[in-house]
C-alpha cells in the first residue's frame, strides 16, 4: 500500500513537471540557433576539441543566469525591461529596449543568413527559401496561441537530439574528447583570433534575449511562485542539454580541423565533410534549418514581447491580434525586414553571424547588471527569493570576466602590438 502510494505521488509530481516544462527547453535550444551552429562548428574546425572546456565551464553559468532570469519573471510577473522601467526610470527602460532591439535584430539576420548559407548549398534560390521561411515563421506565431505554440516549438527542439544520435557515427576519440573539456590554451596565446572565437561562443551561449524570452513565457503560461522550483528543475536540464548540443556542434567542425578542411560557413563545411561521412551533408543542412526556425521564432517573439510589455500590454500571446496589434505587428514587421535584408547580394554572411555573437557578449554585463541590483531588492522579489552571498559573488564575477573579455578583445583591436 505505501508502495502505491509513494508511486501515485511520484507520478503526480513528474505529470506536474511537464506540466510546467516548456520556457526553459525552447529558450535554452532556441540558443542553439544558426548562429550557434556557425560559431561552435567554426571553434571546432579552428582549434579541433580544445574549446569543449568553453562548454564545460558555461554549463552552470548558463543555468545560473536563466534561474536568475526564471526567479525574477515570476515573482514579480513583469519581464526585464517592465522591471527596468518601474526600477529606473523611463530613461534606463528605452536604453536598454534599443540595446536588446538592436541586438535581436541583428541575430534575427543570422538565421535567415543561415537559410541563405543551406540554398545556396542546394542550389536553390535564397529569393525562394527567405520568403517562404519569413511566412512560414509568421504563420507559426500568428495563428496560435502560446499553449499551442509551446507544443511545436519542443517538437523543433526535441530534433536537436539528432546531433547527439550523428556525432555517435562520426567515431569521436575519448583521450582527445578528454583532453578537450580540460581547461586550456592554445601554443599561440591569447591571440585576438582566439579571444574573438572565445567571445563568440560565450555570446551565443548566454544571450540578453533568452533573459527576456524565458520570463515572457513564465508570465504567459501563469506559472506561479508554487511552480517555482519545477521551472529551476527544466531550467537545469534544459542549460545541460543546450551544452551538450553545442559540444557535438564543435565535435562536427573538429572533422575539418582533423582533416584539413577549409570552408566559410557551416553550410560548406556540411559539404566539406561529406567526402569522409557521406550523410552529414544533408543532415547538417536539415539541422541548420532547424536551427534558424527555433532562432529566428523565439528572438523575434523576445523582441515583440520587449516592446509591447514596455508600452504597458502584458500577456499577449493569449490575446487576438485586434488586441494586442503592438505585439503582433513588431514581430511580423522585425522577421520580415531582417530576413529580406539578408538578401542583399555579397553581403558577408559568416562575418555577420560571428560578429553578431561578439556584440551579445558585449551587452551582456549590461543587463547582468540590472539582475544583479533588482534580485537584491527584497520589497520586489521578497525576501525568500532575493540572491543570496554565493549568488552574488557568482554574478559579480560572471560581469567582471565578460567586462575583462571585452577589454582584451579592444586592446587587441586598437593595440595589437600588445599581443604578438
Amino acid at each position: 500500500m505505501l508502495k502505491n502510494l509513494s508511486n501515485s505521488k511520484f507520478s503526480k509530481i513528474l505529470l506536474k513537471f511537464f506540466m510546467i516544462s516548456g520556457p526553459a527547453v525552447i529558450c535554452a535550444e532556441a540558443n542553439n540557433d544558426a548562429g550557434a551552429v556557425t560559431t561552435y562548428t567554426q571553434a571546432g574546425a579552428t582549434y579541433g576539441l580544445s574549446m569543449l572546456w568553453i562548454m564545460v565551464l558555461l554549463l552552470p553559468i548558463i543555468y545560473f543566469c536563466q534561474e536568475m532570469v526564471v526567479r525574477l519573471g515570476i515573482t514579480t510577473k513583469e519581464n526585464l525591461i517592465c522591471l527596468i522601467r518601474n526600477k529606473f526610470g523611463v530613461f534606463w527602460s528605452k536604453l536598454s529596449l534599443v540595446n536588446l532591439l538592436m541586438v535581436n535584430f541583428l541575430t534575427i539576420m543570422t538565421e535567415f543568413a543561415g537559410i541563405t548559407l543551406v540554398s545556396r548549398a542546394l542550389n536553390i534560390s535564397p529569393w525562394i527559401t527567405v520568403p517562404t521561411s519569413i511566412i512560414a515563421f509568421s504563420y507559426l506565431v500568428l495563428s496560435n496561441k502560446y499553449h499551442k505554440w509551446e507544443k511545436i516549438m519542443i517538437v523543433f527542439c526535441l530534433l536537436d537530439l539528432s546531433w547527439i544520435i550523428a556525432s555517435y557515427f562520426i567515431h569521436l576519440h575519448p583521450a582527445e574528447t578528454f583532453a578537450g573539456i580540460i581547461p586550456n590554451v592554445p601554443k599561440v596565446g591569447l591571440t585576438k583570433d582566439y579571444v574573438f572565437l572565445a567571445m563568440s561562443v560565450v555570446g551565443t551561449s548566454i544571450t540578453s534575449w533568452a533573459f527576456l524570452m524565458q520570463s515572457s513565457c513564465t508570465i504567459e503560461k501563469k506559472i506561479n511562485i508554487a511552480d517555482l522550483k519545477y521551472e529551476q528543475i527544466e531550467t537545469f536540464i534544459a542549460s545541460v542539454f543546450t551544452v551538450i548540443i553545442a559540444g557535438c556542434m564543435i565535435a562536427f567542425g573538429a572533422i575539418s580541423y582533423n582533416h584539413h578542411l577549409k570552408f566559410e560557413d557551416p553550410a560548406s563545411m556540411a559539404i566539406a565533410i561529406s567526402n569522409y561521412f557521406p550523410w552529414a551533408k544533408n543532415f547538417i543542412l536539415m539541422m541548420i534549418i532547424n536551427a534558424s526556425l527555433l532562432g529566428a521564432v523565439s528572438v523575434s517573439l523576445a523582441s515583440s514581447w520587449a516592446f509591447s510589455e514596455n508600452q504597458g500590454k502584458t500577456q499577449n500571446f493569449n490575446k487576438h491580434i485586434k488586441d494586442a496589434p503592438e505585439f503582433y505587428i513588431s514581430y511580423a514587421v522585425g522577421i520580415t525586414v531582417a530576413g529580406l535584408l539578408c538578401l542583399i547580394p555579397k553581403l558577408p554572411l559568416d562575418l555577420i553571424i560571428l560578429g553578431v555573437q561578439v556584440l551579445s557578449c558585449i551587452s551582456l554585463p549590461y543587463f547582468l547588471v540590472f539582475l544583479h541590483i533588482l534580485l537584491n531588492d527584497k520589497e520586489l522579489v521578497g525576501e525568500q527569493y532575493v540572491n543570496n552571498l554565493w549568488q552574488n559573488i557568482v554574478n559579480i564575477t560572471i560581469i567582471v570576466v565578460l567586462c575583462a573579455l571585452s577589454l582584451i578583445l579592444l586592446l587587441q583591436v586598437l593595440v595589437p602590438s600588445l599581443f604578438k
